[in-house]
């Protein structure tokens, strides 16, 4: 479960991240991004520092310094049905292609 977790908040930074930098080459000002994880908009207000996102966050917040004016809003996932359902399909996706344990090939 907390791998799954993990994984869903990396996914959610991603598209986040990528909605700001998409946002930033079309020249959209002002902008507003929502989300669903109240976690990732909590932690793009007040720059805490997550270990597993840390990278993405900072990106999020360095791209979105360029606009005149950003926000970052949280709102129910009952409000995003659709948006919802098409990121857990994609986790079930992607989860079995994630390695966890590696060997390492002697030399």
């Amino acid at each position: 479960m907390f791998f799954q977790h993990i994984m869903g908040i990396v996914f959610v930074g991603l598209a986040l991240r990528e909605a700001v930098i998409t946002s930033r080459r079309l020249n959209l000002d002002p902008v507003r991004f929502e989300s669903d994880s109240s976690l990732l908009i909590k932690i793009n207000a007040s720059n805490a520092l997550v270990a597993e996102i840390h990278t993405i966050t900072a990106d999020i917040l360095n791209f979105a310094a360029g606009f005149s004016s950003a926000s970052f809003v949280w709102f129910p996932r009952e409000e995003n049905r659709d948006a919802d359902a098409l990121a857990k399909c994609f986790l079930n996706i992607v989860e079995p292609l994630v390695v966890v344990d590696a060997v390492n090939a002697p030399n």
